[in-house]
């Protein structure tokens, strides 16, 4: 079960959480955030340090985690719908069995993270982010053409389109989906 008093700390103030952190970090004390389960839906987590939890079955659905520092932390099966991933360090993180939908991972490298031949995708994309071109059916929200994504993400991230656009070409649509976000 997740620690509550790290819940509570995380949803008062992520700068207090960060600083919290880095000083047990300081003390030498290895801490790994226990978020397991929680519900952090529509939460605002940006730069939110969460190296190391675990927010394995936790509820992270419209979440905004702009530049949140996810490295090794554990999300198999969470729930990403309509999460806002961008610029987050997710490096080692484990995906599998995360469920992900309208899920926005721009700007992230994708090279280490794991479990992603094992995502769940709950929802396709009836429509594109602003930022991507029309009639996009890219998964995850990850241009084709991202300068980082280009160079070190070529197998995940091929592997993940390569998944869903076989989805799409079989027909699948909106109202198809098994379940919605």
């Amino acid at each position: 079960m997740a620690n509550h008093e790290q819940l509570e700390l995380l949803k008062q103030d992520i700068v207090k959480w960060n600083e919290w952190r880095r000083e047990r970090r300081q003390e030498r004390i290895t801490i790994k955030p226990d978020l397991r389960g929680t519900n952090l839906s529509a939460a605002n987590l940006c730069g939110a340090d969460l190296e190391g939890a675990d927010l394995s079955e936790a509820n992270l659905s419209g979440a905004t985690l702009f530049g949140t520092r996810l490295i090794g932390a554990n999300l198999c099966s969470a729930r990403l719908c309509g999460a806002h991933l961008s610029g987050a360090n997710i490096r080692g993180a484990n995906f599998s069995e995360a469920k992900v939908g309208r899920t926005t991972l721009t700007d992230i490298d994708l090279s280490s993270a794991s479990g992603l031949d094992n995502v769940e995708h709950l929802a396709p994309y009836s429509s594109p982010p602003p930022r991507l071109p029309s009639g996009s059916r890219n998964p995850l929200w990850i241009p084709r053409s991202n300068p980082i994504c280009k160079n070190s993400c070529s197998n995940n991230v091929e592997r993940v389109i390569s998944h869903w656009e076989d989805l799409c070409d079989s027909g699948m649509t909106c109202g198809t989906a098994r379940e919605s976000c």
